[in-house]
């Protein structure tokens, strides 16, 4: 039978000896780290699905994107088979739950043109006037790569319908690694289980030169 939502936040619990917090996803947070917020163990079509969220905030940004070797970490992550990571820039504001952000859809750039172009463009990474998003950053966003399109321009809309006076620009990456179902039934024993997202727990850690966890 497949393990719960709860259940298997309680397994990444128990693999990773971190608390389990409480919000969209329930997750844990890696004590120390600088460019990942929260680590989250969920089931999603069939798989189990260990997911982390790089460069959310703008401290973390700075963190990601100014340090050659995290970028380089995560590219070499995802040349293997087992790992995969997405853009998934966006637009918030401050406790904007996800669903009244505004993600970009219509970016144009691979995972590395995304990567490498905000280490470019790490400085156009803070807070902006509301009123300026259409008229300034729009563009920007566009001609860089980062969004585009009548889907983008739609959301873009009715994120500003809503948003607060100022808003925030996160060029964040969903970093996953997902167990298939063969290897699930592997992974039916629960010490097998903690085993497994306990190792890949490390990998990413260590790939973006995080700290690492206690034994």
């Amino acid at each position: 039978m497949p393990l719960l939502p709860d259940e298997l936040a309680d397994e990444l619990a128990a693999a990773t000896g971190l608390e389990v917090r409480h919000g969209r996803h329930r997750h844990v947070r890696p004590p120390g780290a600088v460019c990942l917020q929260r680590l989250a163990l969920e089931p999603r079509d069939g798989r189990i699905v260990l997911a982390t969220w790089a460069a959310e905030l703008g401290s973390q940004a700075r963190s990601f994107y100014g340090c050659g070797g995290r970028v380089e970490g995560l590219l070499d992550l995802v040349a293997g088979k087992d790992w995969a990571a997405e853009p998934n820039g966006h637009l918030g504001y401050w406790l904007a739950p996800f669903e009244k952000r505004w993600y970009f859809a219509g970016g144009a750039l691979g995972l590395e043109g995304y990567l490498t172009g905000w280490q470019e463009d790490l400085e156009r990474v803070h807070s902006y006037p509301r009123d300026s998003v259409e008229a300034e950053l729009w563009p920007w966003l566009a001609f860089r790569g980062y969004a585009g399109g009548a889907a983008d321009r739609r959301r873009m809309a009715e994120f500003l319908h809503q948003a607060k006076a100022a808003v925030h620009l996160r060029p964040s990456v969903r970093i996953t690694r997902r167990w298939t179902p063969a290897e699930i039934g592997d992974l039916h024993a629960r010490d097998e289980l903690r085993a497994a997202v306990r190792r890949a727990v490390d990998e990413v850690l260590d790939a973006l030169d995080e700290p690492a966890l206690g034994p």
